[in-house]
């Protein structure tokens, strides 16, 4: 009898105690910021676009587009006498504007832009209609339009059909041009540094990337600039946090990021966003071609296709029957060259990074043109020197991006494959996160229970530094990051290359402030997953049926995990493994969320519109 009593307080002990330490049921996240979901919309030229509000007072409303190959934020200014077809931004209406220089040159896609820079509090609107603020920005207001030629093939031209530029680079891989003249960016100029700056105790920004199927723009000197393809859904980034539920863990691949010159033609980026690639592999009919050698490659939303060496780009369309090269119909003008091919024909082309081979098909690759001709969406630089590959929106809309913005030491980013039938926060996801809720805590008792039962003799605690094996996680001692594959059977699949000096914070929960403070954006409304879609009113969308849940793929996922190993599941999820640390707290971007977190996550039902 004294035995049971002893086996039963001790029972109650345990679970008091995982329960104050978070690794029974919903962790405490309320010293955590949440992920901000920003909604992606289509202009009219079919670029990704964000909606920006500037000025704290007298605001003024954008619509911005993106790139990573630079780290500044641009906007057109009414001093600009050419811009034209564009909202413009009004330094003197806005009191929270400070200049910082005039007349100044800066770089910009390739070439230099007359502007000058000025300190502005900027915000972005998330799903819901609220806005994630992030003041004290430095801003670039152009006065000329840049009239280089990768701005004017790409669509780039920042006052001209363009507002504004939000740069997704960081600034740390920039290299001195020698000229005094030249605006020489710094970490801190970008949106990750002035954040980290403003919130001393974070260690990093992490974001994740979703970007909906691009449209398909005709082609050729005398094509109607009208989308051929109607507005899907633009897609999204999770801003903080990436959305764990957006990609397959299992096969996610984190390289190290960033060199110190970007290669031509974007000779002046900062190469933030760079890594090196194990090769690509296409697949023709019976035929297969390939490259095992190690490839650069960078990201980027604001292109459309995927541009790679001349000679590579050959011999791909070599071996693809009926291909014939049409440089008048490329993407990027004189940049670049295009091959047409078959309407049927039938091809993949997948990049190789680590042990993973992300691929994609005709369905993606082959655009047809309203005159039925159709083009491959591999393209070739004209200049046979130029050996970087450059991915756009086409390829990217295929996976999953995390890019991961340490305080210290190089970037990295994320590759990982889309969860099937990814979708918005459906009813059906809360509900079924809600019953997981209930049969993971249920299992995490049992477990609980029947460990120490059998061990009520040895003291034993899961901690974050253990996952679904139980394998142990060390922290290394040069503070770098250890990235791990997540899957619950086969946690040794997945290969990464680490990044160097990355540092992250082993013990930032305590350090992080408040979600409430205003460098957060003051949401007040927790986490936003609904992806709506969004377009100018120069677009006429449907909405997207986006609403299939996931609560089949949660419970697949308990299933799976070996009875022997689900106590241990249970304990390590609960405060997420050691890893890469998204914004800078103790749990870890890569983690899988819990169920119970899943069931909490808002839903986001405020109206969106973008302006202009």
């Amino acid at each position: 009898m004294l035995s049971r009593r002893l086996v039963y307080a001790l029972f109650c002990a345990h679970v008091a105690s995982a329960v104050r330490l978070g690794f029974f049921g919903k962790r405490d996240t309320s010293a955590l910021p949440q992920r901000l979901t920003i909604p992606l919309a289509f202009d009219s030229q079919g670029r990704y676009v964000a909606a920006v509000t500037m000025g704290s007072s007298n605001q003024q409303h954008f619509n911005f587009a993106m790139t990573t190959q630079n780290g500044l934020t641009y906007v057109a200014g009414t001093q600009c006498s050419t811009c034209n077809g564009v909202a413009l931004y009004n330094q003197s209406q806005s009191p929270s504007a400070q200049a910082l220089s005039t007349d100044t040159t800066v770089p910009l896609l390739g070439q230099t832009a007359n502007s000058t820079i000025i300190k502005e509090d900027c915000m972005l609107r998330t799903v819901n209609g609220t806005q994630w603020d992030y003041p004290n920005q430095t801003i670039i207001v152009v006065t000329q339009p840049a009239q280089g030629q990768l701005a004017q093939a790409s669509s780039a031209q920042v006052g001209d059909e363009l507002s504004g530029l939000i740069g997704l680079g960081t600034n740390k891989n920039v290299t001195s041009t020698g000229n005094s003249t030249i605006y020489q960016a710094q970490f801190e100029d970008s949106i990750f540094g002035q954040f980290l700056q403003g919130n001393p105790s974070m260690v990093n920004f992490t974001f994740g990337m979703r970007l909906g199927k691009p449209l398909n723009i005709p082609r050729g000197n005398g094509s109607a600039n009208s989308a051929v393809s109607t507005a899907g859904d633009p897609g999204t980034l999770d801003w903080l946090q990436p959305d764990e539920s957006a990609y397959d863990q299992s096969k996610l691949q984190v390289l190290s990021a960033g060199t110190p010159q970007a290669p031509a033609p974007f000779a002046n980026a900062s190469g933030d966003w760079y890594v090196s690639l194990d090769g690509w592999v296409l697949a023709s009919g019976n035929d297969q071609v390939s490259n095992s050698k190690s490839v650069v490659a960078t990201v980027d939303p604001l292109y459309t296709e995927m541009y790679l060496p001349q000679d590579q780009a050959q011999l791909i369309h070599d071996a693809i029957p009926g291909s014939n090269l049409r440089p008048d119909l490329s993407s990027l003008g004189s940049l670049s060259e295009a091959w047409t091919v078959p309407c049927n024909s039938t091809f993949s082309y997948g990049i190789v990074v680590g042990n993973q081979v992300f691929t994609v098909d005709e369905s993606t690759l082959v655009l047809q043109q309203p005159d039925g001709t159709c083009v491959s969406g591999i393209e070739a630089w004209t200049d046979s020197t130029q050996s970087q590959y450059v991915f756009g929106a086409r390829f990217l809309s295929t996976l999953y991006l995390i890019f991961n913005v340490p305080r210290q030491g190089g970037n990295t980013l994320g590759f990982a494959p889309l969860t099937a039938n990814k979708k918005s926060n459906h009813v059906g996801a809360i509900v079924g996160g809600v019953i997981g809720g209930v049969a993971f805590l249920a299992l995490a008792g049992f477990a609980i229970f029947f460990f120490v039962y059998r061990h009520r003799g040895r003291a034993h605690r899961i901690t974050a530094a253990r996952y679904d094996s139980g394998q142990e996680i060390e922290k290394p001692q040069d503070g770098s990051v250890n990235p791990f594959p997540l899957s619950a059977t086969t946690p040794t699949t997945v290969q990464f290359v680490h990044a160097p000096e990355s540092s992250v914070g082993w013990d930032g929960m305590s350090q992080v402030p408040s979600p409430n403070n205003a460098t957060y954006g003051n949401t007040g409304t927790g986490e936003d997953i609904l992806a709506l879609d969004i377009a100018p009113p120069s677009y006429e969308t449907s909405e997207a049926d986006r609403r299939t849940s996931n609560a089949a793929s949660r419970t697949s996922l308990l299933q799976t995990i070996p009875s022997a190993e689900k106590a241990q599941f249970a304990a390590a999820h609960a405060d997420g493994p050691s890893g890469l640390r998204s914004a800078g707290y103790a749990s870890s971007p890569l983690s899988p969320a819990s169920p119970n977190e899943a069931a909490a996550s808002g839903s986001g039902t405020g109206s969106d519109t973008m302006y202009e």
